[in-house]
Order: structure tokens, then sequence, then C-alpha cells
């Protein structure tokens, strides 16, 4: 209960070239409800380093630290080089472009005494590009090992939380993107007391440059990395086809929306070996043979009755 008592959080906020949107950031933590908490603005080796110095010192106040990094490491590494370097008990990560409402360490400093929790999070809400709230809930162990219910930043953890699970991967893959999905497969996996707020915490900016395309038409990286990883939890859940099959599928539609048809085939075609729906045999088709959209809508339920069918008669061969 002692971490919960103290109220003392370090705000860990990681940028990368990403200072347009700092000032705001760090102002939604100057404007907490709650005053005892600390940040570390963690330069991740931005090309400009004087400009993200230059934007901490302008906030002044002194309970806003700046560390860097010499050179570009990822969101893995300066987040815990953000944790390591606090000297508090509880941590929330923020990212750079990001923000949190004036009461969110008064309502999860609440929350987590209440229930003496190892974590807690709460809704959030999409701003900029797109605005749309999104409701959430501490998800099962199998829900985790599928999809990404949660931001991947604005929950307040125990420090000791974050060293029993030995922090973020840092691996060379999920540089690439998905370094949330693989931290809170093993949070979710580790018996940790994570409690959810209803109610709207933390907001997510969605801009030009957070809708990363380099990151998408990778997809797949990241999550061949996690499923390796995590082999047996995948393989006692059945949830590896679901997984790998979204990864191949998310990388075939951007790389065909950046033209590269042959790429975009090869990735389809891995999606349908995973998966075997019609909807990635269709991307397939219209990767290598280009058609009218109203075109494709036909040949999908073609597909997918063809499928069925086979599906069907494969039931009948092997009960005979």
């Amino acid at each position: 209960m002692q971490p919960w008592k103290s109220a003392l959080v370090t705000f860990v906020v990681p940028c990368y070239n990403s200072t347009e949107w700092l000032h705001e950031c760090l102002q939604s933590l100057v404007m907490q409800s709650v005053t005892a908490w600390e940040a570390v603005v963690v330069d991740d080796g931005s090309t400009d380093a004087a400009c993200v110095a230059r934007i901490a010192e302008g906030m002044r106040d002194n309970r806003i630290r700046v560390i860097r990094h010499a050179q570009n490491r990822g969101p893995s590494a300066a987040r815990n080089t953000g944790v390591a370097a606090a000297r508090t008990e509880l941590v929330v990560s923020v990212d750079s472009d990001d923000k949190l409402v004036p009461d969110h360490l008064e309502q999860t400093l609440h929350v987590g005494a209440e229930h003496d929790a190892d974590a807690v999070f709460g809704d959030f809400q999409y701003f900029g590009a797109i605005g749309e709230l999104v409701r959430t809930r501490v998800p099962s162990p199998v829900e985790i090992l599928l999809q990404m219910p949660l931001p991947s930043s604005g929950m307040l953890m125990k420090k000791s939380l974050w060293e029993r699970l030995g922090g973020f991967d840092e691996a060379f893959p999920l540089r690439l993107g998905r370094e949330d999905i693989e931290f809170y497969i093993r949070l979710f996996n580790a018996g940790a007391n994570v409690i959810h707020v209803d109610k709207v915490l933390y907001l997510c900016r969605m801009w030009e440059k957070s809708l990363n395309r380099g990151c998408l038409r990778n997809e797949h990286i990241p999550r061949l990395y996690i499923y390796a990883k995590h082999r047996r939890l995948y393989e006692s859940a059945g949830a590896r086809n679901p997984f790998l099959t979204k990864g191949f599928e998310i990388a075939a539609r951007t790389t065909l929306k950046d033209g590269k048809r042959l790429r975009a085939a090869v990735m389809a075609a891995r999606s349908f070996r995973y998966g075997g729906s019609s909807k990635t045999l269709a991307l397939f088709l219209e990767s290598i043979a280009p058609m009218p959209r109203s075109a494709f809508a036909a040949v999908r339920q073609w597909i997918g009755r063809l499928l069925a069918r086979f599906r069907r008669r494969s039931r009948r061969c092997y009960s005979s």
C-alpha cells in the first residue's frame, strides 16, 4: 500500500522528433490536479536535441528533467531509460504527442490505493486527424495475444512490476512497433493485479506521422517476433493463426496502397496461408490482377462459397 500512499509519481515521456507536440504533452502534466510528481523526458536521439531541451526548460518547472540518448534506440529503450531513472515507486509512460486529462493521477491513484493494484488504466480518446472514444477493460490472457485493446501509454504502474517483467523488450523487430503488445502480453500473463477505471484518462493524438505507414507495411515482422517469443502461449491458446494472419494482411493492404503489387501479393499469400479466408484470397487476387472494387465484392462472395463447400467435403471425407 505504501507506494499509493506516497502519491509521488514519475511521468516518463519518450521523445523522438515530435517536438511540435511536446509542449502540449508537458502542459497536460503541469495541469494535473495532483501535484506530487516528477517527469523524465527521454530524448531518444532526436535530430534537434537543443529543441527538446529548450521546450522542457521553457516549462519553468523544476519537476521536469531531460535525459538524452546519444543515438536513436527506439521507444522500448526510451521507456526503459526513463523508468530506470525514476526516483519514485510509481511510473506512467506518456507519449510526447499525447496528453493526459487533468484528473488522470487523481483517479488512478485513488483506485490503485483502494485495490492495492499493481497497475491502473482507463479509457482513451483519439483526437486530431480522427476523434473516437475507446472503451477498454482488463483483457483476458488470450485476448491480449490477439489484439491491442489498450493505449500504448497512460498506464500507472508500480516500478517494481516493470522490474519484475524485465522492462520493455528492446529487440530490433519491435523498433518497427508493437513493443507495447509484447509488454502487455507479459503483464497480463504474470498474474498482476491490474484495475480498469471506467473513464477517459488518456488522449491519444492521431496525425499523419503517427499513422506510420512504414510500421504498417512491415506489420508482420514484429508479429513474427512476438509469436516466436511467446510460442507456448499462442499454441496453448490456439491463437497463432489469427495473430499472424492479421499481420500479413495489414502489411499486404498497406503495401498495395503504396503501389507495390508484387510484394503485396506475397504478403496476401502468406496471410491466406495462415488464415485461409476469402478476404485474404481476394486481397491476393486484387494484388495480381487489378479490377474494379465492385467486381471484388462478387469475387469475395464466390471464393467464400467455394471455401465453405471445400470444408464441407473435407468433413464428409474424414467422417466416412
